[in-house]
């Protein structure tokens, strides 16, 4: 059973390693596949991503440079104000805006009279009348240069009012009379082009939300939010916190730097919080993409670097969210194909397996035991055809072999009984010539005679040697020769003897060298027939006139027996 066994094991190990196989390549199907869908996904809304930014950007890019056509203006329009306030003590601030206003086709004009207290005290718009600068280290220095003149005029980059979601631009100038700061700001309404850009991109990707990074703090654009409301600057930094910490919590790669800006109090340190920003999204296209699919939606942030661009200027910071559905649900459609795929090759290769080992391993196993028990195979059902023709064959040569050996058997009997035969029949006419041998022998004292009986003794001994090598031959099979303690010094002696005669008439002398008492554990007839063989070799094969050295020996626990002769090589 043992080759049986290797071979199911054979067969076992071929169908386990393929299984292996076929799980490690569907394994690496579905990284590959994986990582695929992965870097497509991600590609798309980087893609997507980059090309809101940028006709954002363009947007943005055009406002300011409305903005930059009518810088000059601004500071026409600043200027004449502050000669206005100065000339009349007790001026109206709507018929100055009026005044502003007059012959404006783009925008519009707005002014704010600012104390040394840092707060709006009067202004045309009347949402930001109280306003305290006063908490801000950055507004504080700026308008402190502006009263200690080391400044003339200021130009801020756009800003969004958080009540009317348009784009402000703010100019300063310390009055004539150095008691406050006049500002005037102009404002363009680009709050409908954006909000119609947005329409128009909102099918790139699930949400956008769009922020203004000025120098000071970061300014949500809220699209369509309809109760608007004026926020102050210590809104717009706890918003700007808000921010930062959602950048730091998507990107950790970023917590040490955003960290660094958290902590920083602007009530104490200046901050210019764009072009700090800016650092931040330093990556390739100014984009930072977060693809995870295990949460709901993937993100990108990005930030404008138009043309108009500068560190100190307002830049645009996009946020697109993707949903990750989608994402998700072609993940699961390789995974469940891989899965099914898995369990289709499995089937397969099982049956395929189980095929092969009720068909062919079993069906060679079973003909190899009949074949081991000389057995005609009757296996049944055996659909290989190379398998039923080994069985034929087999079947073919087994009759014809038994058939052979009944016949050889059939012969060895008949042989077998010739042999006996032959003994009983020459048994007693050699014992008759024996006795008449030895009559004579005891009779007849005349040299001549005594060579003539030797002579006969001789071919006596030669007859008995082969009388007895046939009597051995047919008895071997039917004999159990049972070992006992023997002198072998005294049945080698009496071997020689019995050889000494047919050795002289062949011309050959047998010399004995034989230790006495040497004793051995071994089958008396066994041990006589292997002496005998030697002997009769020896006399054969030696050349004549030559001696035959026959020697027994004991050294400890050893038994040296030892047949030398003389003569040619005997052959195979």
């Amino acid at each position: 059973m043992k080759d049986n066994y290797r071979l199911n094991q054979y067969l076992s190990s071929i169908f386990y390693l393929v299984l292996f196989l076929l799980v490690i390549g569907l394994s690496t199907l579905y990284y590959l596949s994986q990582k695929n869908i992965t870097d497509n996904f991600k590609n798309r809304i980087y893609k997507n991503s980059l090309h809101i930014r940028e006709q954002f950007r363009l947007l943005v890019d055009k406002i300011q440079y409305d903005f930059r056509q009518k810088e000059q203006e601004n500071i026409e329009k600043l200027n004449f104000a502050v000669d206005y306030i100065n000339k009349n003590e007790d001026f109206s601030i709507d018929k100055l805006q009026k005044l502003l206003n007059e012959n404006v086709t783009l925008g519009k004009y707005e002014i704010f009279i600012i104390n040394k207290k840092y707060t709006i005290e009067k202004t045309s718009f009347k949402a930001d009348l109280g306003l305290d600068f006063s908490k801000f280290k950055v507004v504080k220095e700026l308008f402190d240069s502006i009263f200690e003149k080391k400044i003339d005029i200021d130009i801020s980059a756009p800003k969004v009012d958080s009540s009317t979601m348009s784009l402000k631009r703010y100019l300063v100038k310390l009055s004539t009379d150095g008691n406050k700061i006049i500002q005037i700001a102009f404002a363009l309404d680009s709050f409908a082009l954006i909000k119609q850009k947005h329409k128009s991109l909102k099918y790139l990707a699930d949400e956008i939300d769009l922020s203004f990074a000025t120098k000071n703090t970061l300014q949500h654009i809220d699209l369509y939010n309809q109760k608007l409301k004026k926020k102050t600057m210590e809104d717009s930094w706890k918003e700007t916190l808000v921010f930062l910490n959602q950048l730091s919590n998507t990107f950790p790669e970023h917590k040490k730097e955003i960290k660094k800006l958290v902590s920083i109090n602007v009530n104490e340190k200046s901050l210019v919080f764009n072009e700090e920003l800016t650092k931040i999204l330093k990556n390739k296209d100014n984009l930072l993409v977060k693809v995870d699919n295990s949460e709901k939606y993937s993100i990108v942030y990005s930030i404008t670097n138009g043309l108009f661009n500068k560190n100190d200027e307002t830049k645009l910071i996009v946020k697109t969210k993707f949903n990750n559905e989608y994402f998700k649900e072609e993940i699961n459609k390789t995974l469940y194909t891989s899965i099914l795929v898995f369990v289709v090759l499995f089937l397969i290769l099982f049956f395929v397996y189980r095929f092969i080992l009720s068909n062919v391993t079993t069906k060679l196993l079973n003909i190899i035991q009949e074949i081991n028990n000389n057995q005609i195979s009757n296996e049944k059902d055996i659909i290989v055809q190379e398998i039923k023709t080994l069985q034929d064959d087999y079947n073919q040569l087994h009759n014809k072999l038994n058939n052979e050996v009944q016949k050889n058997q059939l012969l060895l009997s008949q042989n077998k009984q010739f042999i006996s035969d032959m003994v009983h029949q020459i048994r007693t006419p050699l014992s008759v010539i024996m006795a008449n041998t030895n009559l004579i022998e005891l009779t007849q004292k005349d040299k001549n005679t005594k060579e003539f009986i030797d002579s006969i003794n001789s071919s006596i001994n030669m007859l008995t040697n082969s009388y007895e090598d046939l009597s051995f031959i047919v008895a071997n099979d039917n004999i159990k020769y049972t070992p006992k303690m023997l002198s072998i010094s005294e049945l080698l002696k009496s071997r020689c003897r019995f050889f000494s005669s047919i050795a002289n008439s062949r011309k050959r002398d047998i010399i004995d060298k034989i230790e006495s008492n040497i004793n051995f554990f071994i089958n008396e007839i066994e041990l006589e027939r292997m002496i005998d063989n030697n002997i009769s070799n020896c006399i054969k094969y030696s050349k004549p006139n030559t001696l035959i050295e026959i020697s027994l020996t004991k050294n400890k626990d050893s038994i040296k027996l030892e047949f030398i002769s003389r003569g040619d090589e005997i052959k195979d």
